[in-house]
């Protein structure tokens, strides 16, 4: 709950001045990383207005660890990996010269879980644990976008608000991702 707070000071921050319909489809690619954990993301957004501020959206996302990511004794990572695809709605605020615009973006689907290690110890046989998961997903995705050419950089933040089990540890891996990317805007036609 501590991300929403700012989250929405950023929001109301912008005024909401311009009326004007945007006439262009974006297509948003961005790296980044889960925000209490070191977990590498890549993701993409494609944004489509349909109406004066509001849009469709989908969202991807693959977040991995690396096979080496932790040195622990007898204990190898295979792979643990989790792939996301979203679809929602999201509203746009612009401030006065149209030079940023906040973005909040709410999304529903589905998240694909992978996970093995290996206990490779000598004293014991060597034991591998497979888990692989389908779950629905759903959260809240906030951008904000600086200037106004067809290329601008950007950061956003993703907020799972799907049910956590195991809690607080297994929330500590995916409570948010902040990612950084360069938005690309392309015209739709009419």
């Amino acid at each position: 709950m501590r991300f929403i707070l700012p989250l929405l000071v950023l929001l109301l921050s912008a005024t909401d001045t311009h009326s004007q319909k945007s006439n262009h489809f974006e297509i948003k690619p961005a790296v980044g990383m889960a925000i209490l954990n070191v977990k590498p993301s890549v993701s993409v957004v494609i944004n489509y207005p349909v109406a004066n501020r509001w849009s469709v959206a989908s969202y991807s996302m693959l977040s991995f660890l690396p096979a080496n990511h932790r040195k622990q004794r007898y204990v190898q990572t295979n792979y643990n990996y989790s792939l996301v695809q979203n679809f929602g709605i999201g509203y746009a605020l612009y401030n006065k010269n149209k030079s940023s615009r906040h973005t909040l973006s709410l999304l529903g689907g589905i998240k694909r879980i992978a996970f093995s290690e290996t206990l490779k110890n000598p004293q014991l046989e060597e034991i591998t644990t497979v888990t692989r998961n389908t779950l629905p997903e759903y959260g809240l995705l906030y951008e904000v976008a600086l200037g106004k050419k067809r290329f601008k950089p950007y950061a956003r933040v993703y907020l799972p608000l799907h049910p956590i089990q195991y809690y607080p540890m297994g929330s500590l891996d995916n409570i948010a991702f902040l990612e950084l990317g360069m938005s690309i805007s392309g015209y739709r036609r009419k």
